[in-house]
């Protein structure tokens, strides 16, 4: 009821805000009502943690109404604009939908398969608790942190991304455990950013000239791509700062075209949005800035206004809307991206930047031709020959492939949220088509298709340049994908027999590889041994990773759901599964002295110890009881000791 309630709240401020700003394509209203929707979850959450009032529901529910009771007020003082905009045109004929399905029969395919298997995966979400990595580390775990401590202010933690990271999709995360008051629905905020990057890609895809279907085709094989697919029932975020910034990119461009000012405040709201979503947004600044300068040479002094009103808005929008991280990170740290710890970690090369830039691109360049989705029959002996090629040349170019990451470098594919990249079509049709776009968008003088070609090119290389590689790396690019997807609609073409060929065995590519993504993703299959059905949610949660099984089953059955307990862990330690059911159990990280000296145990209250045996002292503090041990990660041998405090 509660959710309910919010949601109302919530969809009356997007509406009726959107509706303020006069939109004129179809695609600009429901990306409006995102990206003002967000902005509202967002802007309350941040007042309430400012007020250590962030697990209080009915702060937020207070100011949700508060914010659609002036959305409302302004609209009707502003002349009750329509609230669906050009969609209140927009009648469906039975005999137009029998026209589209005889004239169009592969978008209905495609367009079949894509919604089919993306509820399979809302299905799936339902039934499976967070499981990735990440999340148990930071995602997930902060949003348990966030609850118990009522607000974003620093806490003690070895896991230094739980208190350093942009949280803008954290925040959604949040916002649904709140008025839910379970995990079960977390996934769906980076599932419903799916759709709203398929808007995207579609109002983009119509800006440069394409036609309607040819622009449905591109989100839609967008959608079938590995990485996209298996990130969709995550709580990571790189779905969630794409969608951001895909809207931000539609509008800012929409707006440009047009002169229309309401896109353009909107897509200004985004990108604050997306600054404070994953900090990966700033590797698009170069190629974004590019192309600024062309749209201001292109337009003269109205594309200089145009712009002037966006950075304003956009400026404005990052202070509310994405700085609040920063800000704290530049108060507790003096640097507004975290402690140096965390900053050297992801950008000190371990080499020169001039030697590290051409191995990451080799490097980049292998895990491109991504094998994710081939049945394993081909994938396997294709995958060998790819490894023994790159292998080969790797050492004639002097570039370092072995490394400590090695199995993921040259290692077999898999169909993994972490490990896989875009798949057959990625490098067969994708990187082609960005290749030709940009020489055309030169030739053409076209700056809306060089400069979404740019982005992505851009994106290659300043990661190249400023992060030293790891193999996990290809959902980074998910970002610059989405914004690039849009000239995939040149993919569809019916002007022969051959084109119309080639159209179909892609779509039958796209399918077969979603399909594979649905059935087989290693971290929820839904076949084989490890198939999520009849597991129960510890299970499910260590599908991927079996041996933190006997950890949180430790935990969960000599831990009470009520005590504190204290942990004395590694900076890339799960955690969140500790927290139990609805966030019962409280979490106090400890420093290893506390182990023989005692402080902060009585302050803290704590009631249980989970010490990794990597920090267990030879000889414990009087009183602590020994109350089991687990084996955690069999590779490294590391143990886990759980102590009962007297």
């Amino acid at each position: 009821m509660v959710f309910i309630v919010d949601s109302v709240l919530i969809g009356i401020f997007a509406v009726l805000a959107t509706a303020l700003f006069r939109l004129t394509t179809r695609p600009a209203v429901p990306l409006g009502w995102f990206v003002m929707g967000y902005a509202d979850i967002v802007l309350t959450s941040e007042l309430a943690g400012t007020f250590f009032l962030l697990d209080n529901l009915w702060f937020h529910l207070g100011f949700h109404a508060t914010l659609a009771a002036a959305a409302w007020f302004l609209w009707w003082r502003g002349g009750q604009p329509s609230l669906r905009g050009p969609w209140r045109r927009v009648q469906i004929e039975r005999r137009a939908v029998w026209h589209a399905v005889r004239n169009y029969p592969v978008l209905w395919v495609l367009g079949g398969g894509v919604l089919v298997m993306y509820l399979v995966f809302a299905a799936v979400i339902l039934v499976m608790p967070p499981n990735n990595w990440d999340s148990m580390t930071y995602h997930m775990a902060r949003v348990g942190h966030w609850s118990q401590h009522a607000s974003f202010y620093k806490w003690y933690t070895p896991i230094l991304r739980q208190t350093a990271f942009p949280m803008n999709a954290e925040l959604g995360i949040f916002w649904t455990t709140l008025v839910m008051g379970t995990d079960t629905f977390v996934e769906f905020v980076q599932w419903i950013s799916v759709p709203v990057a398929m808007l995207a890609i579609v109002g983009l895809a119509r800006l440069l000239g394409f036609s309607r279907p040819q622009s449905i085709c591109a989100a839609l094989l967008w959608a079938t791509l590995p990485e996209i697919a298996l990130q969709a029932t995550t709580t990571q975020n790189d779905l969630v700062v794409s969608a951001f910034f895909a809207s931000m990119c539609y509008l800012l461009l929409l707006g440009l075209k047009t002169g229309h000012r309401g896109a353009l405040v909107l897509s200004g709201v985004a990108f604050g949005l997306g600054l404070g979503t994953k900090s990966t947004f700033f590797f698009t600044m170069p190629g974004l800035a590019v192309f600024l300068l062309l749209a201001w040479k292109q337009y003269g002094r109205r594309g200089f206004e145009r712009l002037f009103l966006w950075g304003s808005v956009s400026l404005l929008a990052f202070v509310l809307l994405g700085a609040y991280i920063f800000t704290l990170n530049l108060i507790y740290y003096e640097n507004p991206l975290g402690s140096e710890v965390l900053v050297d970690g992801h950008t000190r090369a371990t080499t020169t930047r001039l030697r590290m830039f051409p191995e990451n691109m080799a490097r980049y360049g292998y895990q491109w031709l991504d094998l994710s989705g081939v049945p394993d029959r081909l994938a396997i002996p294709l995958q060998d020959a790819k490894a023994d090629t790159a292998d080969t040349l790797f050492q004639q170019a002097g570039i370092s492939a072995r490394s400590e990451f090695d199995p993921y470098t040259l290692g077999n594919s898999m169909l993994h949220e972490d490990f896989s990249w875009f798949g057959v079509l990625g490098f067969m049709v994708l990187l082609p088509v960005l290749g030709y776009q940009l020489v055309a968008g030169i030739i053409r003088k076209d700056n809306y298709r060089f400069g979404l070609s740019l982005l992505f090119w851009s994106f290659l290389l300043t990661v190249s340049v400023i992060q030293p590689w790891i193999p996990f790396q290809g959902r980074f690019f998910i970002l610059p994908v989405t914004t690039a997807a849009p000239l995939l609609a040149i993919v569809y073409k019916r002007d022969s027999v051959l084109r119309r060929g080639i159209t179909w065995g892609v779509t039958g590519v796209a399918l077969i590889t979603l399909l594979a993504v649905v059935i087989d993703n290693q971290t929820k299959p839904l076949r084989g041994e490890d198939a999520i059905q009849g597991k129960d949610t510890i299970s499910r949660q260590a599908i991927d990773h079996s041996s933190k099984e006997p950890l949180l089953r430790m935990v969960d059955e000599q831990v009470p759901a009520d005590a504190t307990l204290g942990l004395v862990v590694n900076g890339d330690a799960w955690v969140y599964p500790f927290f139990g059911d609805g966030y019962q159990r409280r979490l106090v990280y400890l420093p290893v002295s506390a182990l023989t000296t005692g402080d902060e145990l009585a302050g803290n209250n704590i009631d249980f110890i989970l010490a990794s045996d990597i920090y267990l002292p030879d000889v414990l503090l009087p009183g602590l009881r020994v109350v089991d041990r687990v084996v955690d990660r069999v590779e490294h041998i590391e143990r886990y000791t759980l102590l009962e405090v007297p």
